[in-house]
């Protein structure tokens, strides 16, 4: 190394020891962070008009004494940040206007502050639903006609079906809310977002109320052979394969629990919630709803009993459509439900859990 070199080299060593202790000293300077992470519940999916409570935790400090505020700040709602008791919670009114609250995403921006401590925050989402399971809310492209004679009203709903081969199937999943016995006799009904102390007839996503109304509901299997009302019942595995074929499956010898191959385009909906594709469209499952059967990925939910009541967690929206068929498999306690998928072309079975899981209900005449 050249002399030059060398002196430039001690010289830039030098320069650099008073930098490490000033680097040390403005980090024993800086304020310290929360500790923690803001958590809290917010409603994925409303209805406009709607109304709902935020309440936040999550987040202290390493002194005890040190007090935490916490602001909220909601879309549309509000301007400007707004203090609130985490524990009491934050009331969000939607108005009834679409005008004041189009249909769509919104966000829920919680900050955590307190003194000698740099706030934290945190951004949660939700959505403006319409409801309505024939395409005339945040739900399009059912291609269903409202003027259609093809429908029959159930638990107070309308319900389009389509001739399908020789059998009449539903075109949307079952949405209603107790026994076919009950509804028929009472109008029984039940508001899944509250809470009760009897189980509930079904689930419903997320406990978002609205969401029964897009997707349908989550039956167990004993729930789903009560589901379908007079005159109606849950379809066979037999009745799926003959579905199956009217959608192309080749004609052949049938067995309990077959995949059938390229069937799943013809039976999925060109749908969409609130403009954005409920079915990603893969070349080898490009939706067409060739028969009108209208199927939606509304995935599968697993119940958790709790006490009295229940837990529900939900599986593969916007990935599986999930559907019970009426036959048990070889073990009492199991039985086939069919699937399609949002990336394959086929329609797959396999054995779900009588008491705990959850799919999806099509009718099928008598």
């Amino acid at each position: 190394m050249k002399k030059t070199e060398l002196i430039i080299a001690v010289l830039i060593a030098f320069l650099a020891v008073p930098a490490l202790f000033s680097c040390k000293k403005n980090t024993e300077d800086t304020m310290p962070s929360l500790a923690g992470s803001i958590y809290s519940y917010v409603p994925p999916y409303v209805e406009r008009g709607d109304s709902f409570t935020i309440k936040a935790s999550g987040i202290y400090t390493y002194e005890n004494d040190k007090e935490i505020i916490y602001r909220i700040k909601v879309d549309t709602v509000q301007k400007d940040y707004a203090t609130f008791d985490p524990v009491v919670g934050f009331r969000v009114e939607l108005g009834e206007e679409e005008k004041d609250f189009p249909n769509g995403p919104y966000t829920v921006y919680i900050l955590a502050s307190s003194e000698g401590y740099y706030s934290t925050s945190n951004a949660f989402q939700f959505n403006i639903i319409e409801p309505g399971m024939t395409g005339d809310g945040s739900l399009t492209g059912l291609g269903i006609d409202p003027d259609d004679p093809d429908n029959i009203q159930i638990d107070g709903e309308d319900y389009y079906f389509a001739q399908i081969g020789s059998l009449t199937w539903l075109r949307h999943n079952l949405a209603v809310t107790a026994p076919a016995s009950e509804y028929e006799a009472e109008g029984y009904e039940k508001d899944p977002s509250i809470p009760v102390e009897e189980p509930i007839f079904g689930g419903v996503y997320y406990c978002c109320a609205v969401m029964g109304e897009i997707l349908g509901r989550y039956y167990t299997y004993e729930e789903a052979l009560q589901a379908c009302p007079t005159g109606w019942h849950l379809p066979t595995d037999a009745e799926w394969a003959a579905l199956a074929i009217e959608a192309g499956a080749e004609d052949r010898t049938y067995e309990t629990g077959e995949t059938f191959e390229g069937v799943a385009g013809n039976l999925k909906a060109k749908a969409s919630l609130n403009g954005i594709k409920l079915w990603d469209f893969w070349p080898q499952s490009d939706p067409s709803d060739k028969l009108g059967f209208s199927a939606l990925p509304s995935g599968y939910s697993v119940r958790i009993p709790e006490g009295d009541g229940r837990s529900d967690s939900f599986f593969c929206i916007t990935k599986y459509a999930t559907f019970w068929t009426a036959t048990e498999g070889e073990d009492s306690s199991k039985a086939w439900y069919r699937f399609i998928t949002d990336t394959g072309a086929d329609m797959y079975a396999d054995l779900g859990d009588k008491s705990s899981f959850g799919a999806s209900v099509r009718c099928v005449k008598d």
